[in-house]
């Protein structure tokens, strides 16, 4: 069930933020709207899980109290949730690429 709720889930990480695409909308949410990582799991060990998309999962909590899951089935996850940890816990923010003016 959760391989077709997110089959076309994607994110893309910015230094303002993160775009999030689903079901071919994209909603920009601002690093100041996430409150954190949530509901992390790690491997579950069982030989099917990540087909199952039941390996590494986690969600990440808005501010407005909504959450995005986030499962095996997103490509880097790992890297995903560690970035929003920097930028929303740390206040380290991915760099963008190029140069500023």
């Amino acid at each position: 069930m959760q391989a077709l709720r997110t089959r076309e889930q994607s994110f893309d990480v910015h230094e303002r933020g993160l775009t999030h695409r689903l079901a071919g909308t994209a909603t920009l949410i601002p690093w100041t709207d996430i409150e954190g990582i949530g509901s992390a799991s790690a491997e579950d060990g069982r030989p099917l899980a990540e087909a199952w998309g039941m390996g590494f999962r986690f969600a990440i909590e808005l501010r407005n109290e909504r959450k995005i899951r986030v499962d095996t089935f997103t490509e880097d996850a790992r890297e995903l949730a560690e970035t929003i940890h920097r930028a929303v816990s740390l206040g380290e923010f991915p760099r963008g690429r190029g140069r500023r003016p």
